[in-house]
């Protein structure tokens, strides 16, 4: 495993979550219908990004930030109690296992790596190494966890606990990816939130 890389990647995903998790109290006072308005134009936005300057690290990080933000409070809005968050984490983490073996973003990956397209370069954080952008944690990851921030925030959960559950699964799958070459991170997000949860149920109180 390459350390620097590796360290450059868990910092990443720590800004990047902190910052989700820090929007996530702002979207959480906002109706669905806003949520939704806000979402179109942080897409809108994010396209044309994409369109004119896609080589632009800190404008392409800044809009998929957004987008992560304004869709994952979309599908936070959703979940109403912590029975149906866990089974929204659940269908993530098969869903997500099941796309990155034989779905799209094994797809995405493949030809990214192959050199035959950057598209997975343009759905994901990354960052500069040697003159080249380094895809960290797909957009996808990042919306599931900003609708797990979302929900947490809605039932009660605001401490850095609750922050610190999610995040370690995704920085643990990071970990795990530098040493295997790569992995899906939903699971490992899922697998920490609802041990938290658990945790939490099983000692009687909220964490607020």
């Amino acid at each position: 495993m390459r350390l620097v890389p590796t360290l450059i990647a868990l910092a990443v995903c720590l800004v990047g979550s902190g910052l989700l998790f820090g929007g996530t109290a702002g979207t959480c006072r906002l109706r669905t219908r806003t949520i939704l308005a806000f979402a179109g134009v942080a897409v809108a936005a994010y396209t044309a990004v994409l369109v004119v300057r896609p080589h632009e690290s800190l404008l392409s990080n800044t809009s998929v930030l957004l987008v992560a933000l304004f869709l994952g409070a979309l599908l936070g809005s959703l979940v109403k109690s912590v029975s149906a968050l866990i089974s929204f984490c659940i269908a993530a983490a098969i869903a997500d296992i099941v796309s990155f073996e034989v779905g799209v973003t094994a797809k995405l990956i493949q030809a990214y790596h192959s050199d035959a397209s950057n598209v997975f370069q343009y759905l994901c954080l990354s960052v500069p190494v040697h003159g080249h952008q380094w895809p960290v944690v797909g957009i996808g990851d990042l919306i599931i966890l900003t609708a797990i921030f979302f929900t947490l925030h809605r039932l009660g959960h605001r401490s850095a606990v609750a922050f610190a559950a999610p995040v370690t699964g995704l920085l643990l799958a990071v970990v795990v990816g530098m040493l295997v070459g790569g992995i899906f991170a939903i699971p490992f997000i899922v697998a920490t939130t609802v041990t938290y949860l658990w945790f939490v149920s099983a000692h009687g109180h909220e964490d607020a």
